[in-house]
């Protein structure tokens, strides 16, 4: 049964691996610029990073949890509470990837002068 789950790990890593090589990217062109643009390029880092850690932990899970399933490890009435946690989590965590992209995107910019035109 390990051969099978790794088997199925790397299949869904293989998947997922254009994102991930895209965060990688990301996250190297954020260092790069960092003495450019500190902050920015701490809010990116931390973006692709905890990007990263979300599609990481899904992988495993996907592979894993019907694996726990067909043991009996679990029963089937937590399958929904199991399902709801992997669902909910992410979701926090790619809200907090958006507003990071924000405040990286508009945050830095300074406030425009409000200008009184003479009368």
């Amino acid at each position: 049964m390990q051969g099978v789950g790794l088997t199925l790990l790397l299949n869904v890593l293989t998947a997922r691996l254009p994102f991930i090589l895209i965060l990688l990217v990301g996250f190297i062109i954020a260092l790069l610029r960092w003495r450019k643009h500190p902050r920015v390029s701490l809010l990116v880092s931390l973006m692709f990073a905890v990007e990263v850690l979300i599609v990481l932990p899904l992988s495993l899970a996907a592979v894993f949890i019907p694996t726990f399933y067909i043991s009996g490890y679990y029963m089937v009435r937590s399958h929904g509470l199991i399902q709801g946690a992997l669902n909910f989590l992410p979701t926090l965590a790619s809200a907090a990837v958006w507003i990071m992209a924000l405040t990286a995107i508009f945050g830095w910019r300074p406030a425009p002068e409000n200008k009184i035109p003479p009368a």
